[in-house]
């Protein structure tokens, strides 16, 4: 097999016919699961030449064919090159990857340079955002896998290095294993060859898992992504030998609990060939003609039922059975049974008893109902008489507790909490170094921020940023205009009525612009809202 790759072309429409041909599309076409291709590819340009790169010894070739799809089940660990966390489940959350990372070291957190605690935001089943507490630079955390189903691997990567003023951050991505990957290619004139094995167990099991899913093919040249296009997989008789006997276990043990998961079981059919006549065999324990297989508890099930020896034995023949023989009836007993109707129970004599009514008839349920009625009760209370019975119950609603109702505004409330906080002295004039970091006592939803002068600015704005680490709790900055002494918003991030931080987070309140006349100074900036 020959591909030729464009490096010019997008990475979708990049394979072409050939170096004669370098700008006529050629799709790959369909690849048999259980086959191997002799494969040489080749790297060209528009122009009709090759890539300096094809051929090339110090060339980096890789090749990954696979569907785009994510675990399913199965847990993993992290490590910070030292310390490994426990087993995670795959789509743990937040709160469960944080506790596992924050538990290692002894409870110090992952030490990546140093130790310290992470916080974590899960962004879907397969990323979650860590963002150290405190500042400094750190290396990348990695993970490996335990029981990952399909294969897969938990990988980190570094997305804000961090520094002695900034909290560092990283990715943690649970990543599917592709289904075929060849990255050793010998150098052949001007390209490279190697071969393509499909027989692997991954490509088994997205076979099996990801049905119906496309599958791509990628390559890489020199770390760049050159091509990414869409492959057909045919079905055949892989070779047994090709997986593990752990994947074959897996895939025949759901089919085991649940034949029907697979699109292909024809219920019916299966049924038919276990019913029909095995035609090899002729006779079993005995038994000749059209001989049927059972299992053994089915087996045993017949040798304890009836069986045609005890005809006349342990049961009388039919047409032995003659009146007052043992265990038959008499001809005047069973005319005593012909005579009974079907709806009598027994000698009872009904004369007596009086007529069911047609219409308006007692039911069992209606006398549950009565049953049920207290003594004395009626159906002609008063509203007052209710309203009386009612108060003297425990914790009743009473008149003095609704009158107290009445007197409170509407909207009211009583846990408001009002933060308050001076950035600098009251004379002095502000400068971008102003501002303050402090640990939230509590959990508070912020629903207003409000920031005052005591001396206003007479020639620009006085700009506040207000933080929740690294993270801006407001939709834009606060911002105090020129001769003016004050101002507040109540829009946070987002576009947001309000913002939630919890207990421990780092709340940071910084000055980041200043009157450019140096005039203003004093400021203090608060925060309101509920726990």
């Amino acid at each position: 097999m020959d591909i030729y790759i464009n490096t010019d072309r997008p990475v979708d429409r990049s394979i072409v016919a050939g170096i004669n041909q370098p700008q006529r599309e050629a799709p790959v076409g369909a690849f048999v699961a259980g086959s191997s291709y002799d494969t040489n590819i080749y790297f060209v340009r528009n122009d009709g030449s090759f890539d300096p790169a094809s051929g090339s010894v110090s060339a980096d070739v890789q090749i990954a064919i696979s569907t785009i799809s994510d675990p399913v089940s199965g847990s993993y660990t992290l490590t910070d090159g030292s310390a490994i966390t426990g087993d995670i489940v795959y789509g743990s959350s937040s709160k469960i990857v944080q506790d596992a990372l924050n538990a290692l070291n002894g409870g110090a957190g992952p030490s990546l340079g140093s130790p310290g605690l992470v916080d974590v935001v899960k962004n879907s089943d397969t990323q979650y955002t860590i963002t150290f507490r405190t500042f400094g630079a750190k290396t990348a955390l990695n993970g490996n896998t335990v029981s990952l189903y399909p294969e897969s691997t938990p990988t980190g990567s570094i997305a804000v290095n961090g520094s002695a003023t900034e909290y560092a951050q990283q990715v943690i991505e649970i990543v599917r294993q592709p289904a075929i990957y060849q990255q050793t290619w010998t150098t052949i004139t001007n390209g490279f060859n190697a071969t393509l094995s499909l027989n692997t167990t991954r490509l088994l099991q997205s076979l099996v898992v990801d049905q119906g899913q496309p599958f791509f093919i990628e390559v890489k040249l020199n770390g760049e992504t050159v091509s990414r296009e869409v492959v057909g997989m045919e079905l055949s008789t892989m070779p047994a030998s090709a997986f593990s006997g752990v994947a074959i276990k897996s895939l025949l043990d759901e089919f085991a609990a649940d034949p029907l998961t697979n699109s292909y079981f024809d219920a019916v059919a299966w049924g038919n060939a276990l019913s029909v006549a095995i035609g090899a065999v002729t006779s079993v324990n005995a038994q000749t003609g059209a001989v049927l297989v059972a299992t053994v508890a089915q087996g045993a099930l017949a040798d304890t039922a009836l069986q045609a020896s005890d005809i006349g034995t342990t049961v009388q023949a039919q047409d032995s059975i003659l009146d007052n023989t043992t265990a038959s009836f008499t001809t005047a007993q069973e005319n005593k049974l012909t005579a009974i109707t079907g709806t009598n129970t027994g000698d009872q004599d009904l004369s007596g008893l009086q007529n069911i009514l047609l219409e308006g008839a007692f039911i069992d349920g209606d006398k549950l109902k009565l049953d049920g009625i207290e003594a004395g009760a009626t159906t002609d209370q008063t509203g007052a008489e209710i309203k009386a019975a009612y108060e003297l119950e425990a914790s009743a609603f009473t008149d003095p507790q609704f009158t107290k109702l009445a007197g409170v505004e509407t909207g009211a409330q009583v846990n408001i909490d009002l933060f308050g906080f001076a950035l600098s002295d009251e004379e002095t004039a502000l400068t971008t170094d102003n501002g303050i970091i402090v640990d939230m006592p509590h959990d508070l939803t912020i629903k207003r921020v409000y920031a005052s002068l005591r001396t206003a600015g007479t020639t620009s704005a006085t700009v506040v940023e207000v933080l929740d680490g690294v993270t801006a709790v407001l939709d834009s900055s606060l911002s105090i205009t020129a001769a003016t002494t004050n101002a507040e918003t109540s829009l946070f991030s987002g576009a947001a009525a309000s913002y939630t931080m919890s207990k421990g987070d780092k709340l940071t309140i910084q000055v980041t612009a200043v009157d450019s006349a140096g005039i203003d100074a004093g400021i203090k900036v608060f925060l309101e809202g509920t726990r």
